[in-house]
């Protein structure tokens, strides 16, 4: 992985499009796909740290990554907002969360979508593996009944009429 962007790709104009006011941030969620896992990078603006949320904490690649993601970041923010006093983005440390461990690497993506739901900046809401498979459901339903699907008449009804289950 490259450990910088080309930042002159990026005008500052655009950056600050983005919509992200570092003032008004509290978390912002970066999710990163390492070696067929999932990890999440949380830029805690509140606490000034760069909170990892790791099953596999210490594993060589992840931190390979997660030292880039956050290197990156950095300059990122510092190219979008040149003229931000309110702290220095450079000064933030990395701070493991102890999260809940997988079983599998399949799980790593639902255990990453709870902890973008739960964690508030200095907890996370805490769950077993033997939790997996509700927790799939739940992520189901969501997105499949979610107001924005615009599919989900057809999904829905597809899926019902494969499995012959009739509606509740």
């Amino acid at each position: 992985m490259d450990p910088s962007l080309d930042l002159k790709n990026y005008k500052a104009e655009f950056l600050q499009i983005i919509g992200m006011q570092p003032e008004n941030c509290g978390l912002v969620h970066i999710p990163c796909f390492i070696d067929k896992q999932w990890v999440l990078v949380a830029v805690n603006f509140d606490e000034r740290m760069f909170d990892i949320l790791s099953p596999e904490y210490g594993a060589d690649r992840t931190m390979e990554v997660i030292h880039t993601v956050v290197y990156n970041f950095r300059l990122f923010f510092i190219q979008a907002f040149p003229r931000f006093l309110l702290f220095n983005i450079r000064d933030f440390k990395l701070r493991y969360i102890n999260v809940p461990k997988q079983q599998t690497k399949t799980d790593s993506g639902i255990f990453v979508t709870c902890f973008m739901e739960t964690f508030d900046g200095t907890n996370i809401e805490t769950f077993k593996p033997v939790d997996i498979q509700g927790l799939r459901e739940k992520k189901l339903f969501q997105l499949v009944f979610s107001k924005e699907n615009k599919a989900k008449a057809e999904v829905v009804s597809n899926f019902r009429r494969q499995y012959n289950i009739a509606f509740f």
